[in-house]
């Protein structure tokens, strides 16, 4: 391997690490957001998170921690469904629009 290749796979392996590391500082600015109730904020980067890692519960869950501490139950519904229609097999997301309805004291 030339030393070209090496510095390039060097330089690629460092961008991969920065990015995981700004990834990690959004998770933890994102779970203090919701632990102090800065619904608005937590919403604002778990909905980020979520559009980079797609399949992750944690994410989805707080995200929609947040939506419900804002009363958005337009965006939360948003969210189940699209959940529902990319993970057509999981029950979980069918839960949650449950939930969902009957906080809205609807069948």
């Amino acid at each position: 391997m030339n030393w070209k290749k090496l510095n390039i796979l060097f330089f690629l392996a460092i961008c991969l690490a920065l990015n995981l590391q700004a990834q990690k500082a959004d998770e933890e600015l994102a779970a203090q957001y919701l632990g102090s109730k800065e619904y608005e904020k937590a919403a604002d980067k778990y909905e980020r998170l979520l559009n980079s890692n797609p399949k992750s519960m944690y994410f989805y869950d707080n995200l929609l921690k947040s939506y419900l501490g804002l009363n958005d139950f337009g965006s939360a519904q948003k969210l189940v469904k699209k959940q529902i229609r990319k993970f057509e097999g999981n029950y979980y997301y069918l839960v949650d629009e449950g939930y969902l309805l009957k906080l809205q004291n609807q069948n």
